[in-house]
């Protein structure tokens, strides 16, 4: 994911391993990111990556499973406690109205 690779912060910046499940679909993507870039970009550079760049980033929430919250798109994984190994599940919401609507989950 070059957006997440090529973040040039200041300070102390780790590099944890996520698996992020697409949505309801079961198929799971391994994605480095920095911990202290902001959720909104982590999530845009995870859809770049899984839909190239198909869908608008602004209809998902990104739910870390490991330890059961969603993350805001102001926060970061590092103000979460977000640690290597953590399972995340990208959710598009717009998808999931749209399901829930026609009686499809």
């Amino acid at each position: 994911m070059e957006i997440l690779k090529s973040q040039l912060l200041t300070g102390e910046v780790a590099r944890i391993t996520l698996a992020v499940g697409k949505g309801f679909s079961g198929e799971v993507y391994r994605f480095e990111a920095d911990d202290e870039v902001m959720i909104r970009e982590i999530v845009k550079g995870f859809i770049d990556e899984i839909y190239h760049g198909e869908r608008d980033a602004d209809d998902f929430v990104l739910f870390n499973l490991t330890r059961g919250f969603e993350y805001s798109n102001d926060e970061t994984l590092a103000s979460k406690g977000t640690a290597s190994g953590d399972v995340v599940l990208l959710i598009d919401l717009k998808m999931l109205n749209q399901n829930l609507n026609q009686g499809e989950i």
